[in-house]
């Protein structure tokens, strides 16, 4: 199976759920492209899931991740794979997220997967952009595959600073 081969994150929206406390909800889509689609792929496609990994501040917390409707979990043996696999700058960490039941796709045109995200996050101080490497929810390695995403998570309409 070819798998996907392009993927990115587009920003939607993002709302205070607690500015004192620097509490974000912010909602993307995830997008991934097959390069030659075929039912077969798709079906099993969907079936797999993915898994996904965050590089936040040492100071902020995922308090949830959701794609599709289902919710995520955090997993210590994908943060470490994530760390093995590209580093972990100064002042940062790697959140990996795994799903137990695998998101269900969206497709806009017939080889576009798309998944709507939607990430809470403690320590917030937008506009910031997050790395965000996703492989098929399997027991591979980032270090041999993953698709490149970047998260802009905006300011929230009306946030003066």
């Amino acid at each position: 199976m070819s798998g996907y081969h392009a993927g990115g994150i587009r920003a939607i929206s993002s709302e205070w759920r607690d500015e004192s406390a620097h509490v974000l909800r912010a909602e993307a889509v995830l997008s991934a492209t097959l390069p030659t689609p075929s039912q077969t792929e798709i079906a099993r496609l969907a079936t797999l899931g993915f898994k996904m990994g965050l590089l936040i501040r040492n100071d902020q917390q995922i308090l949830s991740l959701v794609a599709s409707a289902e919710p995520s979990e955090e997993d210590r043996q994908v943060s470490q794979d994530l760390a093995a696999a590209f580093g972990t700058p100064a002042g940062s960490v790697w959140v990996g997220r795994i799903f137990r039941k695998p998101p269900v796709p969206s497709y806009p045109v017939v080889n576009v997967a798309e998944y709507p995200l939607e990430l809470v996050l403690s320590g917030a101080d937008p506009p910031q952009m997050i790395p965000v490497p996703v492989r098929y929810g399997n027991n591979a390695s980032f270090a041999q595959s993953y698709l490149t995403a970047l998260w802009f998570v905006q300011r929230p309409r009306g946030d003066g600073r």
